[in-house]
């Protein structure tokens, strides 16, 4: 019994690793328009609008940070849309 319920802790633990590997993966590599519609698809009808701003400028920081940010290729972010 116990072997059981160790392997079933072990599983569990397993699927949880492969989870959290695709959500890292789905997010990385977006640029930062991307990322805030994204939070803002995800949250914006649970938090208000600018504590949404507050969280996707924190997002957007740590991913910058890390590595994982992408480049923002629409023409606002390049300067030529004015």
């Amino acid at each position: 019994m116990k072997t059981l319920i160790k392997l079933a802790f072990v599983v569990g633990l397993g699927m949880l690793v492969v989870k959290a590997m695709e959500a890292k993966k789905e997010w990385t590599g977006l640029s930062e328009t991307e990322i805030r519609a994204k939070l803002g698809d995800k949250l914006g009808d649970k938090v208000p609008k600018d504590r949404l701003q507050e969280i996707s400028d924190k997002v957007v920081q740590g991913m910058k940070a890390k590595g994982r940010l992408a480049e923002d290729s629409s023409p606002e972010a390049d300067g030529a849309g004015a």
